[in-house]
Parts: C-alpha cells; sequence; structure tokens
C-alpha cells in the first residue's frame, strides 16, 4: 500500500513539474503602432526571468516561449536569463530588438546543455526509485 501511494506521489509530481508554458504578456495597454516579440528557447527552461527595457515581465516561471504583446515601435532592451543547475552554464541572453508597426519579431535563446552532475544525480535516483517500486 505505501508502495502504491508512493508511486503515485512520484507520478503526480512528475507531471505537474512539468508542464512548461507559453507565456502571453503585455507590455503596454495600448496596442495602437505596435509589433510583437517572441522569444524562443531552444527547449523549455524552468526558474525563468525576463526583462523588457529593465522592466520583470516574467518572474521564475517555467517557460516554453514568452510572448510580448503591444510593444512600442522602436529600439528595445530584452534580458532573458535562467539560473538552473542542471545546466553546464547559466542562460543570459542579453539583446536589442528593433520592432516596426505590426510585425513579429522571434529571437532564438540558446541553452547550454546538461551539466555532469545533472547526469550523475539522475543515474543515482533512478536505481532507488526502481528499488521503492
Amino acid at each position: 500500500m505505501k508502495k502504491a501511494l508512493l508511486l503515485q506521489l512520484s507520478l503526480a509530481l512528475v507531471l505537474l513539474s512539468s508542464c512548461a508554458k507559453n507565456i502571453h504578456v503585455n507590455y503596454q495597454s495600448d496596442s495602437a503602432n505596435t509589433g510583437k516579440v517572441v522569444l524562443k528557447p531552444a527547449e523549455p527552461t524552468n526558474r525563468t526571468y525576463v526583462t523588457f527595457n529593465d522592466s520583470l515581465l516574467v518572474n521564475k516561471k517555467y517557460v516554453k516561449s514568452v510572448t510580448i504583446h503591444n510593444v512600442p515601435s522602436g529600439e528595445h532592451h530584452v534580458h532573458y536569463t535562467s539560473n538552473n543547475y542542471a545546466y553546464k552554464e547559466k542562460i543570459d541572453g542579453k539583446m536589442t530588438v528593433n520592432v516596426d508597426n505590426n510585425r513579429v519579431i522571434t529571437k532564438l535563446i540558446e541553452v547550454p546543455p546538461y551539466s555532469a552532475g545533472y547526469w550523475i544525480g539522475l543515474l543515482i535516483s533512478l536505481p532507488i526509485l526502481v528499488f521503492v517500486l
């Protein structure tokens, strides 16, 4: 009975924690003379922060993509960061985007490979899960 409950809790945790989202935010309420910026990481990133012209738009989310609506025409500064222990290095993408009226600007975010510590931890935890089940 305890093993079945532990299995159910483990599965629920995995399912609930692996839901990356396509996040949509409005930079401003006025939609006249605006465009859209889409930030797309190579793979979903967790503990993600996005600032746009030094305004925090995304705060510690698990992200599949970020779409920023109602961005006024002109030059804007974007900072996409994710500090996840699983990666070899921190994701720290700083860029400048030039937005035109009614245009969509898409920027790809590079994601580093997983660290050796991540793989070792995974290899250690899998036999423990198999033994418990």
